[in-house]
């Protein structure tokens, strides 16, 4: 679910930039 969430906030695109976000997000939770 925070993998979508990430994306909404980020803005929802392709793979590559998918995954970026999903690590980006990660580390502003820890």
């Amino acid at each position: 679910v925070w993998g979508k969430t990430s994306g909404k906030i980020y803005g929802p695109k392709t793979g590559e930039d998918y995954k970026d976000n999903q690590l980006r997000f990660s580390l502003l939770c820890l």
